[in-house]
């Protein structure tokens, strides 16, 4: 009896262990500024986070979304080609028991992320007015704290706005 026993109770504890937990859903990358961030509905606590570039065909791990309980991983430093393509997983666990992985759809930051607003710089002058728009900042990744679109970081439109009456003469400003 004790055997038989001893058989259910070993029979449950592999059921246990082996069984699914349901996978994260709506797993989806957000991008907004060149910041990229994984995002996934989960009904338990625990996951971890991996990711692959399409000309490598190894997953890695992010370890700093291994055993997370937010839902969220920000994956802007491991992001560094724009013009590459990507693709993050996410896999939940219990103490128990592990699910299946749940993968977001490829993902280009170049053609996938959103512009925020550009930012405006208004400067008056005499009897004029100095209008600067650039675009958001992107963020900085490189080790030499460059940011990743120096480029766009770089140029800016001014426009000058001169105010004159009909009968003065336009200068223009220095």
């Amino acid at each position: 009896m004790s055997s038989l026993h001893l058989l259910m109770s070993l029979c449950l504890l592999v059921m246990t262990v082996s069984s699914n937990l349901p996978p994260p859903r709506n797993v989806r990358i957000i991008s907004e500024n060149f910041v990229h961030v994984l995002v996934w509905e989960n009904n338990y606590l625990n996951a971890s986070v991996h990711y692959i570039t399409q000309e490598r065909s190894q997953w890695k791990p992010v370890d700093k979304c291994s055993n997370v309980t937010n839902q969220l991983c920000d994956l802007t430093e491991y992001f560094t080609d724009l013009l590459g393509n990507y693709q993050g997983s996410v896999q939940s666990f219990t103490h128990n028991a592990i699910s299946n992985i749940s993968y977001s759809a490829l993902f280009n930051p170049f053609e996938s992320t959103a512009l925020g607003p550009p930012i405006v710089r208004v400067t008056s002058c005499n009897k004029c007015v100095n209008l600067t728009i650039n675009l958001p900042k992107s963020p900085t990744v490189s080790s030499d704290n460059n940011p990743i679109l120096k480029l766009f970081n770089d140029y800016s439109i001014q426009y000058t706005i001169m105010v004159v009456t009909p009968n003065e003469v336009s200068v223009d400003p220095l």
